[in-house]
């Protein structure tokens, strides 16, 4: 049997006042001053925007969060001479009006691959500019070099600060197998008006942390917001884990885009350790059920996102496969060197598993998951 935990607001509103001083104390010394384009503290931006979700819209405060509120230039990773690993392009660089991430990989044939990244206009962004000089001329086969370039290079650009840093993610359908895609776009339109009736599920464990807990708020926002929700379209539910399991919201509490973003913005960080296997049998026995909204002609998928093993194991993939057994996707996210791959292959069956290195890069994924929803 699962308990559901108490809510505590006590150490959350503690992070939000002590965000709020931060703030308000650099507006007091900081007037006057012309101040470089960036975060006073962008941790305390973080927290306070889960209280006052307008922060990027107050002059004021915004000017304390420029480049949390998205009112800095660009910066980008910058290695515009190709290097046979992302690792090792660590230099940085601030780019002009009207340029944006943009980052190129190059697979050669013997499987290794080479990468490009630096800032790029939009405009060069709309065509593809090959840059790998050193590779041309490395095979034939009866075309031209540079259509074997072409054939084999992905070209990518992005908007957010650092984006252009090639990430992979698995996949997995009947089988579990492995493969590489380029970082997707962030920018997320309305997608489709097919009905899901999807779950998130949230890892709110201590090892989460309370600015990386925001990170996945914001990450639920911007996955709402590129779908049509309603009764007919699709619905949310959000459920949180940590010792224990917790329905912070049914999939009929908030049937609107807006309504589910201000919620999302509001989820308590429980803490914790990791009671996956809790989360699991909360969806199945509670979530997913009739009389909490789920819809017999609606699809139902599983979104989980966690940092690390989960406490059980073996619970935790036989409460899957109830899920998996009923008909339900499961998209698993594993985010850091503690995520465990192997574990979330097993949650999935005709799902997908993603994997990426920080909390903050989760917005990068948000159109590659949103595209398998109406699979």
């Amino acid at each position: 049997m699962v308990l559901l935990s108490s809510v505590n607001l006590t150490n959350t509103d503690k992070e939000y006042k002590m965000a709020s001083r931060y703030l308000l104390f650099a507006l007091v010394y900081f007037v006057g001053a012309q101040p470089a384009c960036e975060d006073l503290n962008t941790a305390a931006c973080s927290l306070f925007l889960a209280s006052k979700p307008d922060l990027c819209q107050d002059q004021a405060l915004s000017a304390n969060c420029k480049r949390f509120c998205g009112q800095c230039p660009l910066v980008c990773y910058d290695c515009p001479t190709a290097v046979s690993s992302p690792d090792n392009c660590t230099a940085t660089k601030t780019c002009a009006l009207g340029e944006v991430c943009m980052q190129k990989t190059h697979k050669n044939p013997d499987g290794s691959k080479e990468f490009i990244m630096s800032c790029e206009s939009k405009t060069t962004c709309e065509g593809l500019s090959l840059g790998f000089h050193s590779v041309i001329g490395k095979r034939s086969d009866g075309g031209t070099a540079i259509e074997h370039v072409r054939r084999d290079l992905s070209f990518h650009c992005c908007d957010v600060d650092k984006c252009n840093y090639p990430m992979e993610f698995m996949t997995t359908t009947t089988a579990p197998t492995t493969m590489m895609t380029t970082l997707p776009t962030t920018t997320l339109k309305p997608l489709h008006n097919c009905s899901r009736d999807i779950v998130f599920v949230l890892d709110g464990s201590t090892s989460v942390g309370g600015v990386n807990h925001n990170y996945m708020k914001t990450f639920v926002q911007k996955l709402i917001a590129g779908l049509t929700i309603g009764p007919m379209d699709s619905l949310v539910a959000v459920v949180e884990y940590s010792d224990t399991a917790r329905v912070e919201w049914y999939l009929t509490d908030h049937t609107s885009v807006r309504d589910l973003e201000n919620a999302a913005i509001n989820i308590p960080y429980v803490r914790g350790s990791t009671g996956t296997h809790a989360a699991f049998y909360l969806v199945h026995s509670s979530v997913l059920t009739a009389r909490h909204g789920a819809r017999p002609n609606a699809k139902d998928v599983v979104i989980i996102l966690t940092d690390g093993g989960t406490d059980i194991p073996d619970l935790a993939v036989n409460e899957a496969k109830k899920l998996q057994d009923d008909g339900v996707t499961i998209i698993a996210v594993g985010v850091g060197p503690n995520a465990d791959s192997q574990e979330l292959l097993q949650y999935v069956k005709q799902g997908h598993v993603y994997n990426v290195k920080y909390f903050n890069t989760l917005p990068y994924i948000v159109s590659a998951i949103a595209s398998n929803l109406c699979e």
